[in-house]
């Protein structure tokens, strides 16, 4: 799964990404509508990126962020759960059905009860109302299968060949059944990808796997990914020719000038966000982890031309204004701990 909700392929792996997102509208087993703060060892738990919310963790989520004191400055500092496990997700909850976990509150010495539920994400499924859909008011009992409400009219055709792995298992036009009202249905549960709609002019899939990450850094499959990038360029000839390729946008990393202890935090922003601060957009970014100071930062920045070169502003950090806590209040071009910014 993509990282980010773009188009080109952003590698985040390990980070907060697009499946934090999406994990974080997903309630615990207390349901919808629940809201549990987080307090662990007299430390409120916070959203990771919007640093001053209260993390709701009655929704499943891998990171938050808590109130620090980093060399006589106040800040956050991001932490990550399931610890050596990137998949691991954790959502609390009040069910006194699931076992507790229980520790000491560190003023009072009284045991306090914790809960938790946890979830790996293996496949996405984007849901639809066709699930629901009955134009044909078919009754609750319907001896050809719960699910087969859809008039077979919907799909434009109907191909021969189905995935094995949909629901039913039969191809296209097997699928098709008559009700005992007399109405030619289809099923209207998860498929792969749907047949044709009509007024739709592109193919759409409903169920997307999320692969295990473990060959994720695997040296010959970020190869097969480097050259799969450079052959969907527009000036992929030139790279079949053996000669030097350059691409319209790069990458680019950048710094933030040092705190008041002297550290620095490196920024990596990818194509796609280069992009849209060529357009004149503030777009967020997390700085790469200071792990000597155990944390890192969430900046708004933009970007405009300068003299010499692009000229990068901090807009926001930590929801704190246009300064950190720790005093960084400007991106430089270059390292700082090398070159004076």
């Amino acid at each position: 799964m993509n990282g980010r909700d773009t188009d080109e392929w952003i590698d985040t792996s390990g980070n907060y990404e697009l499946l934090d997102e999406l994990m974080e509208t997903i309630p615990g087993r207390d349901g919808m509508g629940a809201v549990l703060p987080e307090t662990f060892n007299g430390e409120l738990a916070y959203h990771y990126t919007r640093r001053g919310e209260v993390l709701n963790a009655a929704f499943y989520s891998r990171f938050y962020s808590v109130d620090a004191e980093v060399n006589g400055l106040k800040t956050k500092v991001g932490r990550r759960r399931g610890f050596n496990d990137v998949n691991l997700f954790v959502a609390q909850t009040t069910r006194k059905e699931v076992v507790p976990l229980k520790f000491p509150d560190p003023v009072t010495g009284e045991l306090k009860e914790y809960r938790y539920s946890y979830a790996v994400p293996i496949e996405l499924i984007y849901r639809t109302p066709l699930v629901n859909w009955n134009p044909h008011q078919i009754t609750q009992y319907n001896p050809v299968g719960d699910f087969y409400r859809i008039p077979y009219e919907f799909y434009e055709n109907y191909d021969t060949y189905r995935d094995p792995s949909d629901t039913n298992g039969l191809n296209w036009g097997e699928d098709i059944k008559q009700n005992p009202n007399g109405a030619y249905v289809t099923g209207g549960g998860h498929y792969i990808q749907f047949q044709k709609i009509p007024g739709i002019n592109r193919v759409l899939r409903q169920r997307w796997p999320m692969p295990p990450l473990s060959a994720d850094k695997n040296p010959g499959l970020m190869q097969a990914r480097a050259l799969k990038h450079m052959l969907n360029q527009d000036n992929s000839k030139d790279l079949l020719r053996n000669e030097k390729v350059t691409f319209n946008t790069a990458a680019v990393t950048i710094w933030t000038n040092n705190a008041t202890d002297g550290h620095s935090h490196r920024i990596n922003i990818n194509s796609a966000l280069v992009d849209q601060l060529a357009t004149g957009a503030t777009v967020v970014i997390i700085t790469e982890y200071n792990a000597e100071l155990g944390h890192r930062h969430a900046l708004k920045i933009t970007r405009t031309s300068g003299p010499n070169g692009f000229v990068y502003k901090i807009v926001d950090c930590d929801n704190n204004g246009a300064s950190c806590a720790d005093g960084h209040n400007k991106i430089c071009p270059l390292n700082p701990a090398n070159v004076a910014c």
